[in-house]
């Protein structure tokens, strides 16, 4: 039998040294989380869900994060866009069914015109053919449609590979596979389409939230908690029709207190975020206001001193006019 080679040893070492370092970080993440305590109200397990984030960081880390990369490199640019673009028009229906429901007649308009003329004129969605002619796209989803309707968002939950979600968002997504056309349609190969459209939309939204994913996770001193407090705000908004910044979330500590002597974060998001925010009392709302992130300190003026008492003020100091030779002092009482 060939014994391997010194390049093969080699291979072989690198390759149980990724496996081992993919399970000591499985065993030092993941029992650690799997023993926190709730500490928000909207997310009741949160126990179990550190415990899957912890499961999502190692598989993020050496899975689903090269691979996206790797789909951005290797993939030429024409043949993304042009896959974005298919998988974008596939979800207009979606998108039109939920803004009848909602009641946004223009909107809906919109939505099956851009399905339409992208499916004609863009050859099947391949070319995004209606942005020019000013018909822009627009997201809408059947969550957001529970959500003006009444309905509450329920738990949070977090899934390994899938991310985010809550009881809502989860209904609404299943009910945004039940509106895909390709659901329905039938012809030889619709099975491997399927799985590649898929695969590649889930590749391109990672590859898109790169750059967002380094900032949150470099700044917060607990990223499950920041990113549950950036997906629970950024839905609330998408309901109220707000924006949030992600440079505007609050930073979380272990214990999920301010620091003693550190600026309180706005509690509320609101549209306009080019403005500094400033510090105003917690409302009532998912997660209670923190302190800010490290990269959103000079956005927050610097907390005045206080007013110092007439009391403890520092007696003024004018050089005293000299007595008169002929006059002394008074005396003292």
């Amino acid at each position: 039998m060939t014994k391997p080679g010194a390049a093969g040893r080699s291979k072989l070492k690198m390759t149980d040294s990724k496996w081992a370092a993919m399970a000591a970080c499985v065993v030092v993440l993941v029992p650690a989380a799997a023993q926190a305590a709730p500490s928000n109200p909207a997310d009741p397990f949160e126990g179990m869900n550190r415990f899957f984030f912890g499961i999502h960081q190692v598989l993020d880390r050496f899975i689903l994060r090269p691979a996206a990369v790797g789909y951005k490199r290797a993939m030429p640019k024409p043949i993304r866009i042009a896959l974005k673009h298919v998988i974008s028009n596939l979800g207009e229906p979606a998108i039109f069914v939920n803004d009848v429901l909602q009641g946004h007649g223009k909107h809906a308009v919109r939505s099956i015109t851009r399905f339409a003329g992208n499916t004609t004129f863009g050859a099947l969605g391949i070319f995004d053919v209606m942005t020019p002619s000013g018909v822009e796209h627009h997201n809408n989803d059947f969550g957001l449609t529970l959500a003006r309707w009444g309905f509450g968002s329920g738990p949070y939950f977090f899934i390994p590979l899938a991310g985010p979600t809550t009881l809502r968002d989860g209904i609404g997504s299943a009910a945004a596979l039940a509106l895909n056309p390709l659901v329905y349609v039938r012809y030889t190969g619709d099975e491997e389409v399927g799985v590649t459209s898929l695969v590649a939309g889930g590749l391109q939204a990672r590859a898109d939230a790169d750059s967002d994913l380094k900032t949150l996770y470099a700044s917060a001193t607990d990223p499950y908690a920041s990113f549950r407090s950036y997906f629970l705000q950024n839905r609330e908004s998408e309901v109220s029709g707000g924006v949030v910044d992600l440079k505007s979330l609050p930073d979380f500590g272990d214990d999920s207190t301010p620091a003693p002597g550190a600026p309180v974060a706005p509690g509320t998001v609101t549209p306009d975020t080019s403005a500094a925010p400033t510090p105003a009392p917690a409302a009532a709302s998912d997660v209670p206001a923190l302190a800010p992130m490290p990269g959103d300190a000079q956005g927050i003026p610097p907390t005045a001193p206080p007013a110092a008492s007439p009391d403890s003020a520092a007696p003024a100091s004018p050089t005293p006019a000299q007595p008169a030779p002929s006059q002394p002092a008074a005396p003292k009482a």
